[in-house]
C-alpha cells in the first residue's frame, strides 16, 4: 500500500495550476499579438510587416 502525503500533492496541484495559467496567459497574449496585427493589416503600410510578424507568432 502506498501512501501519499497531502502536502507534496497540494503543492504538487498548485504547482500544476501555476503552470497552467501560465500557458495559458502566454496563449491569450499572443492570440491579441494576432487580433492586433489583424487589425493593423487593414492599412496597406504596415500590411507586410503584420504577415511577416503573424507568420513568425504562429510558428
Amino acid at each position: 500500500m502506498m501512501i501519499i502525503r497531502l502536502d507534496i500533492l497540494l503543492k504538487y496541484s498548485n504547482l500544476l495550476r501555476m503552470i497552467q495559467n501560465d500557458y495559458v496567459l502566454k496563449r491569450s497574449k499572443i492570440y491579441l499579438m494576432i487580433l492586433n496585427l489583424k487589425e493593423l493589416s487593414k492599412e496597406p503600410d504596415v500590411r507586410m510587416k503584420c504577415q511577416n510578424l503573424s507568420k513568425k507568432v504562429i510558428k
